[in-house]
């Protein structure tokens, strides 16, 4: 259940957007699959009958059309005009129960949570991927902490690493998350419920679309490689339960075939038929001993106490932030990189594509670092493009150039197709540390050659193949370097204009200092050089300067220095 709202945003409604279906009335809907049966229907005959009248796939987001977000503003929103306060919109999963209509869409705000997560099925295209009885306004940050994670509490399955209550620190004090669980708020546990029995019962592999499964025991991959399945049932079961169905959820039941889609969620409609299609909940066993039927199913050598990494769940952030943590996340690689120690200082588009990378620190064997061309949106990275990994061998000592050799053993495609645009690209560099989600990405750096960076959009499409957000890559207060006075935030990033080939003009340019006051250095575009013909050589004789914490550079002498030349400096433009 969810609080009572006062009255519902209607402004797509208002501007002549919104379709009105026929057959939505609850006394007429079933009619013709139950032929005054007192009995469910078949699976089968429902199913068809949710993907028959689903009679609009609304656009994910638009310019020209009603979208996702009108219909989650109508459903979902709170209309403050008759009291003179803002419009205002529900949240799923928050402790803040609403939060202003506008701004949205961006990481401090709110976005589009969908409940069954793309990586587990739903994708990025296709009704599913739209379907309003799945999505719900979500704030940002909780939502990226959901992930793709199953629903169900702490500890089913052992490994799921520490509980953590609330599940974040804005998400409502009854929630609770592990490394792979995530437990709504009590009042919305049955809401979340149902949303999950209708899209597995709407969505049996027809045409496009994937079989999406519910299970105590998901393996999360079907046989051709592609994520359907979302634990765990018996969780569901219970919540269902527990939260029965209130007259707001009527009403949005309501609203969604009438307005929307033309569809219902039978099991807003009919409670009872829950347990026809999905039965009873299992037995938990206890102690991360996961759910006797899977035990029951399995032979007794293969049963193990620990999670296997087929029965983890695809690492991403939908979220929506669900987003698209990059296939490559297998684990910690950083092995003590942090932001800024490897910066990009040439990129190329002309055929083969080229860039080069410098070491701001020594990078030790064993770390791995990765290369993608793929957006960063401001929540996720998109899996559009492509992924390269670096895997370290020998010691890469600070001050170093790493050119990148497709030939090369060191190098390994990882996912998708790494190549850069003729058009411009963006260049971003991380490593993984360990952890779950998007918070398992530690970014390095990053370099645009398309314009500057964009702001965080939740429309993927926006950033194309060539633009992306502004990963976080702020370099911490301390390690700012001496000029950060005057450089205000000083980030590990660099934004140039378009040019086929661009690079830091090493011959011209400084090539000596600390880790920070090269950076202010690589991020100043009047120290880079562009050619849509030629690239030419870099070079690799930078030397990269301890800090001295005492003096916030070089040393005291060497602050004192750069004191004197900005004092000289400053005379001499007064004259």
């Amino acid at each position: 259940m969810i609080f009572a709202v006062a009255e519902t945003v209607r402004t797509a409604a208002a501007a002549g957007q919104v379709s009105t279906f026929a057959g939505c009335h609850l006394a007429e809907y079933y009619q013709d699959i139950l032929g005054g049966s007192a009995s469910p229907p078949t699976r089968q005959a429902l199913h068809d009958k949710l993907r028959t009248t689903h009679r609009k796939s609304l656009p994910y987001t638009s310019s020209y059309a009603s979208d996702t977000w009108d219909a989650l503003l109508d459903l979902d929103g709170v209309i403050g005009a008759k009291t003179g306060a803002e419009d205002r919109v529900k949240l799923i999963y928050a402790s803040d129960e609403t939060i202003a209509a506008e701004p949205r869409g961006t990481s401090d705000t709110w976005n589009r949570e969908h409940i069954y997560p793309k990586s587990a099925g739903v994708g990025t295209g296709g009704p599913d991927y739209t379907d309003v009885f799945a999505l719900k306004p979500s704030l940002a940050r909780v939502n990226s902490a959901r992930g793709n994670k199953w629903f169900g509490q702490c500890g089913i399955e052992d490994g799921g690493g520490t509980c953590r209550r609330p599940a974040h620190e804005l998400a409502a004090e009854d929630t609770e998350t592990d490394s792979s669980a995530w437990m709504p708020p009590a009042n919305t546990r049955g809401d979340v419920a149902r949303a999950m029995f209708y899209m597995s019962l709407r969505y049996d592999g027809d045409g496009y679309e994937l079989d999406l499964a519910l299970s105590d025991c998901p393996d999360g991959v079907m046989d051709d490689g592609q994520a359907n399945e979302l634990g765990y049932l018996s969780e569901l079961l219970r919540w269902h339960m527990e939260d029965p169905v209130d007259e707001e959820e009527r009403l949005r039941n309501d609203r969604i075939c009438h307005r929307w889609q033309g569809n219902r969620n039978p099991f807003i409609d009919h409670p009872d038929w829950v347990e026809t299609y999905f039965g009873k909940p299992a037995t938990l066993i206890g102690d991360g001993g996961g759910y006797a039927s899977c035990r029951d199913n399995a032979d007794e050598e293969d049963v193990v106490v620990d999670v296997d990494e087929s029965q983890t769940p695809p690492t991403e952030a939908e979220g929506d932030a669900h987003g698209d943590t990059p296939a490559s996340f297998d684990g910690a690689s950083c092995n003590g990189l942090e932001i800024g120690d490897i910066a990009v200082i040439a990129a190329g588009s002309d055929d083969p594509d080229s860039f080069q990378l410098l070491a701001l620190t020594d990078i030790h064997p064993g770390s791995e670092f990765y290369v993608t061309d793929n957006a960063f949106t401001g929540y996720r990275l998109r899996d559009n493009e492509g992924t390269i990994k670096f895997k370290v061998k020998d010691v890469i000592l600070a001050g170093s150039v790493i050119v990148y050799d497709k030939a090369s053993p060191e190098w390994e495609a990882v996912g998708g197709s790494f190549s850069l645009s003729a058009s411009g690209d963006t260049i971003i560099v991380y490593c993984t540390n360990g952890s779950e989600g998007e918070s398992g990405i530690t970014f390095l750096s990053a370099l645009s050659y398309s314009g500057d960076f964009l702001d965080p959009n939740e429309d993927e499409n926006v950033f194309g193949s060539s633009k992306s957000a502004l990963p976080p890559l702020e370099i911490e207060s301390g390690d700012k370097g001496f000029f950060s006075f005057l450089t205000g935030v000083q980030f590990a990033a660099t934004a140039l204009e378009h040019e086929d080939n661009v690079w830091y003009d090493s011959y011209n340019a400084p090539n000596t200092g600390t880790k920070s006051d090269l950076w202010i250095y690589l991020a100043d575009p009047a120290l880079w050089g562009g050619s849509n013909t030629e690239m030419p050589l870099i070079r690799s004789d930078f030397v990269v300067l301890v800090e001295d914490v005492t003096s916030g550079s070089t040393g005291l002498c060497g602050g004192l220095s750069w004191w004197l030349l900005l004092v000289l400096i400053s005379w001499f433009c007064r004259r």
